[in-house]
């Protein structure tokens, strides 16, 4: 009964391992993420990065981290032709994300941020409310404390601490030049799908309030 008992637990334990996402197996193999987050976090952090990913890695003939920096390319190429360009990143679907985290969780790397903006016609004050990143979070405190290891997390956390905010102009010119190479490794990844996804959430609340 005993060895029937063990068998079934390792069977179980052999199907829950092969439902594991491939990019959950990555943060848990990395020990930067897997010692500062808890096991939930990287839970959420996973539906991040596969939810960019989804909406990014569309040209099946590139790698991974071609495919990121095809995006790159793009987005900046796009900013540069006109500021007020969209990310190619669908809305409505990261709005759908933000529920599928942890409510105490999704604070620690987004924060609301209420803006009151006049609407010309009858001067009346409208409350537009969207997301940027929490520098106050622990997903920020991340960075902070990894950012002697990796020059990106230095510098972002370094110009948003100062303006509150992450600044999608003050970096295009670098994120141009990023190899695929560079976008290879989890932590990586993981930093550029929080990276474009606020910038996401800034330029979609900027369309809306020019609409106002």
């Amino acid at each position: 009964m005993k060895k029937l008992v063990f068998l079934l637990s390792i069977l179980l334990f052999i199907s829950c391992s092969e439902k594991e996402s491939p990019t959950y197996k990555e943060m848990k193999s990395d020990e930067m993420l897997s010692n500062f987050f808890t096991d939930n976090e990287l839970k959420d952090l996973v539906k991040i990065v596969d939810f960019f990913e989804s909406e990014i890695c569309l040209d099946n003939s590139l790698t991974k981290p071609e495919n990121y920096q095809a995006f790159t390319k793009k987005s900046v190429k796009n900013f540069l032709d006109d500021s007020r360009s969209k990310l190619k990143i669908n809305y409505t679907n990261q709005q759908k994300l933000y529920k599928n985290i942890d409510t105490s969780f999704f604070k620690e790397i987004w924060v609301i941020v209420p803006k009151e903006n006049r609407v010309s016609k009858g001067f009346k004050f409208i409350k537009e409310e969207h997301y940027n990143i929490n520098v106050l979070g622990k997903y920020f405190q991340f960075l902070k404390e990894n950012s002697s290891k990796d020059e990106y997390f230095k510098e972002t956390y370094k110009s948003a601490y100062i303006s509150n905010s992450i600044n999608f102009a003050v970096a295009a010119s670098s994120l141009y030049k990023i190899t695929p190479k560079e976008y290879a490794s989890i932590t990586r990844r993981l930093f550029f799908a929080i990276y474009y996804l606020t910038i996401n959430e800034n330029k979609q609340h900027q369309l809306k309030i020019e609409k106002l």
